[in-house]
């Protein structure tokens, strides 16, 4: 097999950043984005943008997704809407 003992990011190749998708996921499962300043204390171990790519998934498996992020998210949010008594 040979994903055994890989690591694969499941990603389309559309990349977001932090305030993208929040907002995006804010839209679809309710709340808002509170932007706030970096703490300076955090600043040195602070690494920059990170890309997460599904490349490698796809190239050694074949694997592509199915269904974008919004989709996604709103799947996910009518599975969990009848279950939440179970997370709160």
């Amino acid at each position: 097999n040979k994903s055994c003992g890989e690591v694969f990011f499941a990603a389309s190749d559309r990349h977001y950043s932090v305030k993208e998708f929040a907002q995006i996921t804010c839209r679809v499962i309710g709340g808002r984005v509170q932007m706030c300043s970096w703490p300076k204390e955090s600043e040195a171990i602070e690494i920059g943008d990170v890309v997460i790519s599904g490349a490698k998934i796809r190239d050694e498996l074949g694997w592509t997704p199915k269904v974008d992020l919004n989709e996604g998210l709103n799947m996910t949010k009518r599975y969990f809407e009848d279950k939440l008594e179970h997370y709160f």
